[in-house]
């Protein structure tokens, strides 16, 4: 859960649920003291590719890029993106919604005892192979 709160200097921070001390972590993020259109590329323009990359430069910098990363990438109640637009965690919405479809297929093949991108119905069992021949394999079963 997201709650917004209002401090000094009319800046708009975020309060996670069950922080211990809330917006602790996120004084210390570089981003806070920059531009904040740096973090909003529009477009696929090469100058806002320039601005993504150097929203990127500045995330990774900072001391707080794991517990910003925690929070971007994690679930929400509603299964998409707590930012839908815009660089967080150095990585743009579209690097976040790709690692959480590859979170999720792994955590659905986890599930099913299979081999990640292994397609969907093989039991992964039969030549060894684990579901690596990538659905070529003649010798699996089907469940």
């Amino acid at each position: 859960m997201l709650i917004l709160s209002c401090r000094g200097g009319g800046r708009s921070r975020g309060v996670s649920a069950g922080d211990e001390a809330p917006d602790s972590w996120r004084d210390r993020a570089s981003c806070l003291d920059g531009d904040p259109e740096l973090f909003f590329p529009e477009g696929k323009s090469a100058a806002a590719v320039q601005k993504a990359e150097a929203a990127r430069a500045v995330c990774s910098a900072c001391p707080v890029l794991g517990q910003c990363r925690e929070l971007e990438l994690a679930p929400t109640p509603y299964g998409g993106l707590r930012n839908d637009f815009g660089v967080f965690a150095a990585m743009t919405a579209d690097e976040r919604r790709a690692e959480l479809r590859r979170r999720a297929r792994r955590a659905g093949a986890a599930a099913r005892g299979g081999a990640a991108g292994a397609p969907a119905g093989w039991s992964g069992r039969g030549c060894g192979c684990g579901g690596r021949a990538g659905g070529r394999c003649r010798s699996r079963r089907r469940r």
